[in-house]
């Protein structure tokens, strides 16, 4: 069952109500417009872990991969290593090492995912202690366990971009951005934060509304809160503007 967050929206709706009276903004897409920057807020407010901290708790080393031949006149060939945090040839250089406790756990997880038959789902690369070139050994199966766990940093808040580049797509006027790290750390959508999705608001009925999803998997322990305070933000932008007008209105009344 998906979790349904259940937010008092009357004040909210009641705001941008008298935002579009007094900007003259047509109400369907002022409504995808504010949907859009909503989801944008979420990602900046959603919670996530520190990546270094992942790193530091798991007592990793961060170290670098070899990456390409290189030749020069001076040296000839040799092997080069890539810069930490930086790309060769498509493959990440930047690998993690761990002291022995950290070792002992990658062998345990290795031996006991071979003997529940996890393997089969894993690449041949990755397949396990001991197999040379043919398979991983706990020192990749440790690296890749890192690299995971950093990655899973932001990936709840990732879960608002699916209906965020919805509403983008199909509002006119600006909208904001979401937050850099996490659009640009989950450029491709993977798993439940790729299942999100928005609805956009139509003329015509009793209701004008859009609707949003973020469903991935976490959001309903942390999502709430961080979605309230996206909607509080987006409302006192509303209010600042309505009362800039209704100031301005006054103006003009007493000259």
């Amino acid at each position: 069952m998906p979790t349904i967050f259940r937010l008092d929206s009357k004040e909210f709706n009641q705001t941008i109500d008298k935002y579009i009276s007094l900007s003259k903004k047509e109400l369907v897409n002022e409504v995808n417009r504010r949907a859009a920057n909503v989801c944008a807020r979420a990602t900046s407010e959603t919670p996530r872990a520190d990546i270094e901290q992942i790193v530091k708790d798991m007592k990793a080393i961060e170290t670098v991969a070899a990456s390409y031949i290189k030749e020069t006149k001076k040296r000839g060939q040799y092997v080069a290593l890539g810069k930490g945090g930086k790309t060769t040839q498509g493959k990440s250089t930047v690998q993690y090492m761990a002291r022995g406790e950290a070792f002992a756990i990658a062998n345990w997880r290795l031996k006991r995912g071979g003997a529940k038959g996890f393997y089969g789902s894993f690449p041949k690369s990755f397949a396990g202690p001991g197999r040379g070139k043919s398979g991983g050994t706990a020192s990749a199966f440790y690296s890749k366990f890192v690299k995971r766990a950093r990655s899973s940093s932001g990936y709840i808040a990732a879960g608002w971009l699916k209906a965020y580049y919805y509403f983008a797509s199909i509002a006119m006027g600006k909208k904001l951005a979401p937050d850099s790290r996490i659009s640009k750390f989950f450029k491709t959508l993977k798993g439940s934060a790729g299942m999100g999705k928005g609805i956009a608001a139509v003329a015509g009925g009793d209701r004008v509304r859009a609707i949003f999803f973020n469903a991935a998997d976490g959001v309903e322990k942390i999502g709430q809160e961080p979605l309230e305070r996206a909607l509080q933000i987006e409302e006192a932008d509303m209010k600042a503007y309505i009362a800039r007008k209704e100031q301005e209105n006054l103006n003009k009344v007493n000259k």
